[in-house]
């Protein structure tokens, strides 16, 4: 689950664009993200998921035996992220005012 403040913003997992929050998403456990919150007017704000080996499962696994060892680590049952959600808050972007934005005054003529 991706939600962020504000809402509506852009979410790029990796640099590919997933989405706008609020964002549910199917992520595969065995891998890393970076996952990216963008919206106008706002400084991007960047996470990284991180996914990690259960102990429990390796030692069920060992306890069980070879198939189900193989099996586990073929599927990547023994990866878990280590976060089910992610929330990110976005700060205003502090960036100067375009020059398309600025205040032109006219020439004085005589």
């Amino acid at each position: 689950m991706f939600t962020s403040e504000p809402s509506s913003a852009d979410v790029l997992i990796d640099g590919q664009s997933s989405g706008k929050t609020p964002l549910t998403l199917k992520l595969i456990q065995k891998h890393d993200y970076t996952v990216t919150f963008r919206a106008p007017g706002h400084e991007d704000r960047t996470y990284r998921m991180n996914n990690h080996v259960g102990a429990a499962w390796i030692i069920l696994d060992i306890l069980g035996g070879v198939i189900p060892v193989v099996i586990d680590a073929a599927t990547g049952s023994w990866y878990s992220l280590e976060d089910s959600s992610v929330h990110g808050v976005l700060t205003a972007s502090t960036m100067p005012a375009s020059p398309d934005t600025a205040v032109v005054t006219p020439p004085h003529t005589k």
